[in-house]
Parts: structure tokens; C-alpha cells; sequence
């Protein structure tokens, strides 16, 4: 399978985020998006929690990366922290991985969603939207699938593609009647709303699994074009 993809809402909106360096009041927009503002201060010193009462903003997976900025915006006293356990959507605590900060940010601070591990869905049925998941392929032997990418090419415009082959299956409840037409980036194993997908991608032709199926896309079968 091969095709070529498009950035959701929220995969843009990370993007612009960090190109116009905007977000908060100093100015300084580091990687990502916004997913919670700290409503109690992590004080320099070892911290395992995040304390947020007005609630992330969508499901935190395992092992994310954070990063508390203070709302000055200042570069210096930016921190990077492990979340430990995914939070779910509006968790007003994230539990992260016990470590020693080196500075005080106070209450207001905001947190950054920097990094996740990309996991790559099956969809069936009709074409997800900005506002809509689509339906994703759920028979037995069926799990999204960890999808490392290429740097950008140096080619105008640049293209980004999937680093080797990823499998599906064997897909042994496979009832031969679904219709794989599309995939999509994920930042979880499994679960998640319009707020954890980052993209989609169309196959260049569709695929019907019989029981004991897998499905395959090729090294460089899948592409992301950035436009300008």
C-alpha cells in the first residue's frame, strides 16, 4: 500500500506554533501545543507530579515529553519532563517520571506537549476530516503500528516518508469485508479523540483482508509534502 498525506488541525497547528515562535507572552513558542497551565508551582528540587486543576486539554500518552515554560517566556528556564503514565483528558495532575528540576516555575506556567511515540492506525469506511476520526480497522491480530519518518528532503518542495516497511497482522479475525482506505498518525497505541491525530494518509488503492492477512506499506510508501 502507498499514499500521500495531509495534516490534521491539530498537526497544523503544532507546526505553526513553533515557525512563528508565538503563544505566550514572552514570545516563546517551543515545540508543540499548550496542553495544561500549571495551578500550583513545581519548585525546583526533585518533582513526580504536575498539579493542573483546570485540566489537560486532551489524553497525555506514556512516556511523552514535556515542557513547563514560565509565562515570561524566558529560554533559559525552560524544563523538559516524562510523562509516566498516560493522563487521560482533563487530568488535573500528570504524573511524570521523578527527576530533579533546576528552577521554580509558578502558578500560570504552561505545558507543552514536545514529543510523543507516532503510532499509525488503519481506517475503513469513509475519509476522516478535521472533525471526525473515522473508523478504525478493529479485527483480532489488528494494533496501530510504530512509524518512524525520514528527515525532510532537501527537494522544494521538501517530502518526509516512513522509514521502513510496517506490517499489519497476521490479521487472523479478518472477516474479508472491510475496506482499508486510509491510515493515520496517532501519539498512543490505542484510544484517543480528534486532539491525539496528527495526520492522514489515502492508499492509492484499497485493501480487503482475509482472515490470516497482513497488510504492508513499503519503505517510502508514505508521504508527507510540506507546501509553502
Amino acid at each position: 500500500m502507498a499514499g500521500s498525506g495531509e495534516f490534521t488541525r491539530t498537526g497544523n497547528n503544532r507546526a505553526e506554533c513553533i515557525n512563528l515562535m508565538g503563544g505566550i507572552t514572552g514570545g516563546t513558542a517551543p515545540l508543540g501545543e499548550v496542553v495544561a497551565t500549571l495551578s500550583g508551582a513545581a519548585t525546583a528540587g526533585v518533582i513526580t507530579s504536575l498539579t493542573c486543576s483546570a485540566g489537560t486539554s486532551k489524553a497525555l500518552p506514556d512516556e511523552a515529553i514535556l515542557l513547563i515554560v514560565d509565562a515570561a517566556g524566558t529560554l533559559g528556564t525552560i524544563e523538559a519532563v516524562c510523562v509516566n503514565g498516560a493522563a487521560a483528558a482533563a487530568a488535573t495532575s500528570i504524573t511524570v517520571d521523578s527527576q530533579t528540576i533546576k528552577y521554580t516555575h509558578a502558578i500560570g506556567a504552561l505545558v507543552y506537549l514536545l514529543a510523543f511515540t507516532p503510532y499509525l492506525a488503519l481506517l475503513i469506511s469513509s475519509a476522516p476530516t478535521d472533525n471526525t476520526l473515522g473508523t478504525e480497522y478493529s479485527q483480532t491480530g489488528y494494533a496501530r503500528q510504530l512509524v518512524p519518518w525520514t528527515a525532510p528532503t532537501a527537494a522544494d518542495p521538501p517530502v518526509a516518508a516512513n522509514q521502513g516497511t510496517i506490517t499489519w497482522g497476521p490479521l487472523s479475525g479478518a472477516n474479508g469485508t472491510d475496506v482499508v482506505g486510509y491510515c493515520a498518525l496517532h501519539d498512543a497505541l490505542s484510544g484517543g479523540t480528534i486532539a491525539n491525530r496528527y495526520a492522514w494518509w489515502t492508499f492509492g488503492a484499497t485493501r480487503t483482508p482475509n482472515a490470516g492477512d497482513s497488510l504492508q506499506i513499503a519503505a517510502a510508501a508514505l508521504t508527507m509534502q510540506n507546501y509553502h
